[in-house]
């Protein structure tokens, strides 16, 4: 009798993981996840605790700060920058542009530019990478601009983020799934450029400038 010949395998699937060691992954999900604030109260604690402000610090507009602070405390940027620098950051020409290529250097960390709306972007063909720093833009229909660091993508290509959040009972601090590629539409990229969700603020639709660091 003849054998049967063997049913090839699959090819492996193989998600990038971008320049970060394992190591260096475990870090800033570790750093990252220390900060998630589930309650109004504890987010304000959060805010307060990081220090850019003081007494005045609030969760509505920490994003900046505690983006820089997953980043520094997962030694993917250098401590010495203080974290009120990144209050009301401005990347734009003639703002904070220069000051940005200080925090991250050209030869540790590459700036890609996408002016495609958040929700329309193909994160399949795309994907964003452990240790991304994205200030997204409010564009023509978004309420206000904001600054994440991608804290993880797990095995399903899905990534994630612990970000300050608008929600109806106050803002949080908590980990969101930004995008889902087997998903489109699924995540808070979608939720962030969905009309329906106009009380509690919109951004990125006009898109991101992200610094993503090199190997």
């Amino acid at each position: 009798s003849t054998a049967t010949p063997a049913t090839p395998a699959p090819p492996a699937v193989t998600l990038p993981q971008g320049a970060l060691s394992a190591q260096q992954r475990q870090a800033l999900e570790n750093a990252a996840r220390a900060f998630i604030s589930p309650s109004p109260e504890e987010a304000l604690a959060t805010a307060i605790e990081l220090g850019y402000l003081g007494r005045n610090a609030n969760p509505a507009t920490m994003c900046g700060p505690l983006a820089l602070a997953i980043l520094q405390q997962s030694g993917l940027v250098d401590s010495s920058f203080p974290l009120k620098s990144f209050y009301y950051l401005n990347p734009r020409p003639g703002h904070d542009e220069r000051y940005l290529e200080k925090v991250f250097p050209a030869d540790r960390f590459e700036k890609i530019v996408r002016e495609e709306s958040i929700g329309k972007i193909d994160f399949s063909a795309d994907p964003l990478l452990p240790g991304d720093f994205l200030y997204l833009f409010a564009g023509d229909s978004g309420s206000f601009e904001h600054m994440l660091v991608v804290s993880r993508v797990d095995d399903a290509g899905r990534a994630y983020a612990v970000t300050n959040l608008n929600t109806a009972r106050g803002v949080i601090v908590d980990e969101v799934l930004l995008y889902d590629p087997a998903n489109p539409g699924v995540g808070q990229f979608y939720q962030w450029t969905d009309w329906e969700n106009r009380m509690i603020g919109r951004t990125g639709y006009g898109g991101y400038w992200l610094w993503r660091p090199l190997p």
